[in-house]
């Protein structure tokens, strides 16, 4: 067992360490931020998340742990090469290399790398290629993996999109005296928290010629909303609003830098209460009347939209536009014939 374990010490600290320079030759190593070794060919990956609208600056040294000078080359102009998702979304300064590109044994030159504050949010790779006269890693290649970090707000309507800038039109029309509620809700589909902010303490600001014809609930707004996390408010148009069409465009600040504040637009329209006349005015018949089985016919010069039948106990059946009905209720039933020429009603026996 005791030689078993010297074995396998020995064959960890045989694939552990690394290989000696060869004697009279330079031997490159780059290290990030001076401490971490980034071994050619691997990847070093920043852990922390990067804030959009901020930087963060990656510091290398690329040491000389050979015997000999190693010599970095300049390759379409450039020390480092860059590439990768993140090529253009940071800024290099290799200055000092400029200023020495020749390395003695045991010394060592630095650059930066630097993201910009413009980056949006998401998961970003930057390749590093690095000329020189190390025979066993020419060219010196690496990656570093890092993440924007930003809380990216997006905005339904009965489950709909709406874009941020854009329109919903509820096509609908909104009988004068009734009332119609639009659910909303924000999501927060970035990777860092979605804070809302409240504009004379309201999150919600109302504008257009509904704000004031409608009636805004956003107590089950809370913030800051988590990544994948969702609130939800409501808007309720008013009973009193007269007919015509009507927009409310809808204002809400907060901290996703590309939509704030995030704006959008409700078009509706409120239209003339329907006439409720009984048919013997409108020259209109449901037979048989009484029904032996519930199946009625209608007989008169209208267009039949729709349907409904109430029962004695509230029981509410819609049926389709047609000109022959079924209902399965028992009874004394009041029916609605929704027509062209306003809402018919009626006495109808079902035996």
């Amino acid at each position: 067992m005791k030689t078993l374990y010297l074995f396998l010490l020995m064959a960890f600290f045989s694939l552990s360490a690394k290989a000696a320079p060869a004697p009279g030759l330079p031997s490159m190593q780059l290290l990030v931020g001076g401490v971490f070794p980034l071994p050619a060919g691997d990847t070093y990956t920043y852990a922390p998340l990067i804030p959009q609208g901020t930087q963060q600056t990656f510091s290398f040294t690329i040491a000389n742990i050979g015997s000999a000078n190693l010599v970095l080359t300049q390759v379409s102009s450039v020390y480092i090469g860059l590439s990768g998702t993140a090529a253009n979304e940071v800024v290099l300064d290799e200055t000092n290399i400029i200023a020495s590109s020749t390395v003695a044994p045991a010394g060592g030159v630095t650059f930066t790398v630097t993201s910009k504050p413009t980056t949006g949010p998401g998961v970003y790779s930057l390749s590093l290629s690095i000329a020189n006269n190390d025979p066993t890693q020419n060219p010196f290649t690496g990656t570093v993996n890092y993440t924007i970090s930003a809380p990216i707000m997006s905005l339904s309507v009965e489950g709909s999109t709406l874009a941020n800038g854009d329109t919903y039109t509820h096509t609908t029309p909104i009988a004068q005296g009734a009332t119609e509620t639009f659910t909303f809700t924000i999501e927060n589909v970035g990777n860092a928290n979605l804070v809302l902010t409240q504009v004379s303490s309201l999150y919600v600001g109302l504008s257009g010629t509904a704000a004031n014809e409608v009636v805004a609930d956003e107590t089950t707004i809370t913030s800051p909303i988590s990544p994948s996390g969702s609130v939800t408010f409501a808007i309720t148009t008013k009973a009193t609003t007269a007919p015509g069409p009507y927009t409310l465009m809808i204002s809400i600040a907060n901290n996703d830098l590309t939509k704030n504040p995030y704006t959008g637009t409700i078009n509706y329209t409120v239209a003339s209460a329907t006439p409720t006349i009984n048919a013997t005015e409108a020259a209109l018949s449901l037979y048989p009347n009484p029904s032996a089985d519930g199946q009625f016919f209608i007989k008169g010069d209208v267009d039949v939209e729709k349907i409904i039948v109430y029962g004695a106990t509230g029981t509410k059946e819609e049926l389709a536009g047609l000109t022959t009905f079924y209902t399965k209720q028992k009874g004394v039933l009041i029916v609605h014939v929704y027509t062209n020429k306003g809402i018919i009603t009626d006495k109808i026996i079902v035996q």
